[in-house]
Order: C-alpha cells, then sequence, then structure tokens
C-alpha cells in the first residue's frame, strides 16, 4: 500500500536520480543548469516538507524558536563579568597547578637522589 507518505519519498528519490541523470547526459547552458537545480531543490525541499518527517522537522524548528524567544540573555555588564571570573579562575587554577608540578618535581628529585 502506496501511502502519501512513502510516495512522497518514492517522488524524492525520483526526482533526485532524475536531477542527476538529466545533468550528466543532457549539456544545458549554464544558466538552465542553475535553473534545473533550483528547481530540483525546491521540489524536493516542497516534498520533503510535506512528508511526516518534514512536518516533524518544521515543529521542532518552531519549538526550537519559541524555546529561544524565552531564554533571558546576559547583559552586556553580566557577559564582561562572568568572562573576568573565568580568565581569572584559569590564571589561579594555573597557577595552583604549576606550583603542585614544581612541588612534585623537588620531591621526586629528593625521592631519587638527583637534587
Amino acid at each position: 500500500m502506496l501511502t502519501k507518505n512513502n510516495f512522497l519519498w518514492v517522488l524524492i528519490v525520483f526526482l533526485t536520480i532524475s536531477n542527476f541523470l538529466f545533468q550528466f547526459y543532457v549539456n544545458l547552458s549554464s544558466s538552465l543548469q542553475l535553473f534545473v537545480w533550483v528547481s530540483w531543490f525546491a521540489l524536493v525541499l516542497l516534498s520533503f516538507m510535506l512528508t511526516d518527517s518534514g512536518v516533524e522537522l518544521k515543529q521542532l524548528i518552531m519549538d526550537s524558536y519559541n524555546e529561544a524567544k524565552k531564554v533571558v540573555w546576559p547583559t552586556k555588564q553580566e557577559t564582561i563579568q562572568t568572562t573576568m571570573i573565568v580568565i581569572i579562575m584559569v590564571a589561579v587554577t594555573g597557577v595552583i597547578l604549576w606550583l603542585l608540578d614544581n612541588v612534585m618535581i623537588w620531591l621526586i628529585a629528593k625521592l631519587t637522589h638527583l637534587g
């Protein structure tokens, strides 16, 4: 049984195969080739948007857009302050790791009688 969804997927596959075969066997000018590619893309996109997957994708995009509108974005001042805190913490962590590394090197040197 060929449902609407299956029919649209068959149509997409048919359009894709026929477009590539047409491009391979028919020698057209660049402007006509562009027209064929744009027409193929539009037909495939329209067919896809009518499939169940296309409808779900459209709903997902709309839901994502609506969620993005609900986000409270930080102000410029908050962004600068947070960035400065991150930079300071990275520097402090780097110094701590450097000190630990030097202490470990010193301990290993003492334990192995190299220092």
